[in-house]
């Protein structure tokens, strides 16, 4: 039924689904769980409520919840899947929500604004449905650590914010914010076995031990509440989410008591591993530069070789769904043909010639996408299948 219900709605690979496990969980549900208690007995919007389980959350605490999404589709999903008497879902775009002003105690935004290309329309909007007394909560990825640390670029995201863009957007539309810094920490826990307890001691390590609550060096992402005057502004406690199901320290100590080895040992491999590396990529670097006339012919050949594999592969490519003999036979020209005849003729011609298998791949974005997939040779259908979604690579240009 989970995975139904999932499948029911496509995972882009950046809107969450709470079927998955893992560090995303952890984060998006430690988001909506953290704000709960704010929701009580309010009513509250979610803007890009996205496949609608943070609203469902909140639903449970508030006296009312709309859930509003710039995706009919996820809307769609979400009304179906969640239903209460007190939660609805809307669609609207998060620079123009389609609902009242002051209607609203609550406004609650996750992940959102950093795909939102006028940020400050989108403020004003969070601002103009609140009520005087009204919260906003919102997350933001810190650009410093999520992008630049990382070296990686979401292709989902419009523009992200460092701590002070964040702060000042912010403050443009509220007199009153508060920052909370979130991230995956390791830590050990100290629970009680037979009773619970509401109160945790929170010890931070920096070199001292001492007994402190503040945000973690080097913050992921950014939460921040946000009022209209000081006066109404709530302060919320620090908070831990702990998975029973997923643990990054077991994961990390799995991994690395499988390889038989001590941490050290493992430095010292890689070091000699960077320094075996360097020394290849200068040696590759002169050949390639003393063969570089013969490039195109060593693509040709790739290309050639890569076609005979794939032809062997058309069973791979036939179960993956991402071919649709319909939709390919239309494109070619060949409607005529056997479904078996038409796979044939798009790995030896079709995808060549730029033409889709489905709504589901364009070959000619994945080409321009990735030089690197077309110059290794392999079918670009087949490496999707088989490399290039494991590794996050997109297979149509984003909607």
């Amino acid at each position: 039924m989970q995975e139904e219900a999932m499948s029911s709605l496509e995972f882009t690979g950046e809107r969450f689904h709470p079927e998955l496990n893992g560090e995303i969980r952890q984060e998006h549900m430690h988001r909506y769980a953290w704000c709960r208690e704010l929701a009580e007995g309010k009513d509250v919007i979610d803007v890009a409520s996205g496949e609608g389980f943070g609203s469902a959350m909140l639903a449970e605490h508030a006296v009312s919840v709309i859930g509003v999404d710039v995706s009919g589709e996820a809307v769609a999903h979400a009304s179906c899947r969640y239903t209460r008497e007190n939660l609805t879902f809307k669609q609207g775009d998060a620079a123009a929500i389609p609902l009242p002003d002051e209607s609203a105690d609550l406004v609650v935004s996750f992940e959102t604004i950093e795909h939102v290309s006028n940020q400050q329309s989108a403020i004003a909007e969070f601002s103009r449905l609140l009520r005087p007394n009204g919260l906003l909560v919102i997350s933001s990825p810190n650009v410093d650590i999520y992008s630049t640390r990382q070296a990686y670029d979401n292709p989902f995201h419009t523009k992200e914010l460092n701590r002070k863009d964040f702060i000042d957007l912010l403050k443009d539309h509220f007199g009153a914010v508060r920052i909370f810094g979130q991230r995956l920490l390791v830590s050990s826990t100290i629970l009680p076995a037979d009773a619970s307890t509401s109160e945790a001691e929170v010890l931070v390590d920096d070199g001292e031990i001492r007994r402190v609550t503040r945000e973690a060096p080097q913050s992921m992402y950014f939460i921040a509440i946000a009022a209209h005057s000081e006066g109404t502004l709530t302060l919320k406690q620090a908070s831990f989410l702990l998975s029973e199901r997923y643990d990054v320290y077991w994961q990390m100590k799995d991994e690395l008591t499988a390889t038989g080895k001590t941490m050290e040992q493992l430095k010292d491999e890689l070091t000699g591993t960077r320094k075996e590396m360097e020394r290849i990529q200068g040696h590759l670097e002169a050949v390639l530069a003393e063969f570089a006339p013969l490039k195109s012919e060593v693509v040709k050949l790739r290309t050639e070789h890569g076609l005979a594999n794939q032809l062997k592969h058309l069973n791979v490519i036939a179960k993956s769904g991402l071919f649709d003999a319909k939709f390919y036979g239309s494109q070619s020209g060949k409607m005529g043909l056997w479904k078996s005849q038409l796979l044939k003729d798009y790995v030896v011609r079709g995808e060549q010639a730029g033409l889709a298998p489905s709504p589901l791949f364009d070959p000619s974005f994945y080409a321009a996408s990735y030089p690197d997939v077309v110059e290794s040779g392999m079918g670009l259908l087949m490496h999707f299948i088989v490399a290039g979604k494991k590794e996050g690579r997109l297979p149509k240009a984003p909607d």
